[in-house]
């Protein structure tokens, strides 16, 4: 979706339209071996609520994926989480992040295996 920040939109523009505010996140690479790692970093967010998420979009034959996401806040790693192996075209929903708190709730629902691309099909 157009607000999300992945490896082929890797500077979606999520606040102000001031080129001056840095509140829009950036997607730093797109990992292509599953090896990672990938990072996104934000500085200036907008207040409110970020959901974290892991897609696979295709796992190149090098086999399933195990996810360590580290939410790091003003430095400081503040949730690590570790997920099941993932698999082409599985969304993990880790969490959500509160800014300007800091704060991340991790999410317990299921992966989503297949999930539906709006705009591409996964090659296999």
């Amino acid at each position: 979706p157009e607000g999300d920040c992945y490896g082929r939109h890797s500077q979606p523009n999520w606040g102000s339209l001031d080129p001056t505010i840095d509140d829009d996140p950036q997607h730093l690479g797109d990992d292509v071996d599953g090896a990672g790692p990938e990072a996104i970093i934000a500085y200036e967010l907008e207040a409110g609520d970020y959901r974290v998420g892991v897609h696979v979009w295709d796992d190149h034959a090098y086999g399933p994926s195990v996810p360590t996401i580290r939410i790091v806040v003003f430095g400081e790693v503040v949730r690590e989480l570790v997920g099941e192996p993932l698999y082409d075209a599985d969304l993990w929903e880790v969490g959500t992040i509160t800014w300007p708190e800091g704060t991340v709730s991790a999410y317990d629902g299921p992966v989503i295996h297949e999930y539906p691309l709006p705009w591409a099909e996964p090659t296999r």
